[in-house]
């Protein structure tokens, strides 16, 4: 029973610590994909016949009204005695500029649409180091491998043990994901609302303020800038996702240098860059059988050292005497030739290290035997949790971080721009 249990926790154990160490330090996919989908979907819909239809009944009444609006401003400057030639001339001005915008709200959207996508695209390409982490990751023989370890050759105490100490780090970078979807996807869906309507919308830019000045607060001037709020904050949103792993990566280097690879030098950014991929070049895989009993009695990770672990993490001072280990796991009793990396068949870029590599993800998919060394597991689960509670805590002040900077910005865009969205 116990064995049936592993088999069906292990592939979702490993799931949530890759998602924990891509959340942290690799690129952020799932911003990426919903502005790839959301976009592509988009330019297809815009570009069906119906749509076109569509588009143009709105236009059509958005010109309808421009022409209203601007016999009407005509008519009050009369109503004012401000007939002149300076202002015939502003109103005629505003005419041609709102028609011009109106005839090509289409190519403007699209080409907010691909300035977003371009930005992503280049960000993302520019962190080679967080894009690794999370191409490396998200390949599935790395996962199965990971997962045919947890499953074979972790007790269930060394499996509830891990699954306590990641769970409320699940729950933290699942919380904010589900926000920065939320963010991403509300944004691109009123930029296509207000793209739509944007005829009708922006028809009022007549209106004048005292003295015959251009009046910034006229029903059309605070539809266009609503758009430039909206079009501001997917910028800064994207600039955030891409940019945040270094960030992480960064404050982590001190970390990862002391726990990890003792050869870590030159810059600040080369040490996170490199640290980030640290546990992810160490994988080792096998087809070694290891007696279970030699490996996973007195598993490292107990439930009540993952409680502790949590303890310290909320600031509970009657476990501040617990002392830490990394290596209390008895190491596999591997000889050099039983041991490869992992690397070797998966490049970093998460495809197949030539044609050997492919040959040998087919032979792993078909041959349950291979398996990742239990060292390169753990090392990449301890990685992902730290080897005390303050590395827990770190992880979810960074996540609360995002959270921070993502709603902070959108205000500032906001205050820039003059509106409320």
């Amino acid at each position: 029973m116990f064995d049936l249990y592993n088999n069906l926790i292990s592939p979702f154990l490993v799931e949530w610590y890759i998602d924990i160490y891509k959340s942290t330090y690799g690129a952020d996919t799932t911003y990426s994909d919903i502005i790839l989908k959301f976009n592509s979907y988009l330019k297809m819909m815009i570009n069906s016949t119906t749509f076109t239809v569509f588009s143009n009944i709105i236009l059509t009444i958005g010109i309808v009204l421009v022409m209203f609006h601007f016999f009407s401003d005509i008519a009050e400057k009369a109503v004012d005695k401000q007939i002149s030639t300076l202002m015939i001339g502003k109103s005629f001005g505003a005419l041609f500029l709102t028609i011009f915008v109106l005839f090509h709200t289409k190519e403007l959207f699209i080409f907010m649409l691909k300035m977003v996508e371009s930005l992503n695209g280049e960000l993302s390409v520019a962190n080679r180091g967080t894009l690794a982490v999370s191409l490396f990751l998200s390949n599935e023989t790395v996962q199965l491998l990971m997962s045919r370890c947890v499953a074979e050759y972790f007790s269930l105490w060394d499996i509830l043990g891990y699954a306590i100490t990641a769970i409320i780090i699940m729950l933290v970078s699942f919380g904010v994901q589900l926000y920065i979807t939320y963010y991403a996807a509300t944004r691109i869906i009123q930029l296509f609302v207000y793209y739509v309507f944007a005829p009708i919308g922006m028809s009022d830019m007549f209106e004048n303020a005292p003295g015959g000045t251009i009046n910034f607060h006229s029903p059309g001037m605070r539809y266009a800038k609503t758009i430039l709020a909206i079009m501001l904050q997917l910028i800064v949103i994207t600039v955030i996702s891409q940019t945040f792993p270094i960030i992480a990566a960064n404050v982590n280097a001190g970390y990862f240098k002391d726990h990890g690879d003792s050869t870590l030098s030159g810059t600040a950014e080369n040490q996170a860059s490199t640290s980030i991929v640290y546990p992810l070049t160490k994988m080792e895989y096998t087809d070694h059988y290891a007696p279970i009993r030699d490996l996973v009695i007195d598993g490292k990770n107990k439930i009540s050292e993952s409680l502790k672990k949590l303890s310290s993490a909320m600031g509970d001072d009657d476990n501040s005497d617990v002392e830490s280990d990394e290596t209390t796991t008895q190491k596999e009793k591997l000889k050099d030739s039983e041991i490869h990396k992992v690397t070797k068949v998966i490049r970093l870029s998460g495809k197949p290290n030539g044609s050997e590599g492919k040959k040998m993800v087919k032979e792993i998919e078909e041959n349950s035997k291979y398996r990742m060394t239990i060292e390169s597991t753990e090392l990449f689960f301890n990685w992902c949790t730290g080897a005390d509670g303050g590395k827990i805590s770190l992880f979810i002040i960074l996540m609360i971080v995002k959270v921070l900077m993502v709603f902070t910005s959108t205000k500032i865009c906001n205050y820039i721009t003059g509106v409320s969205i």
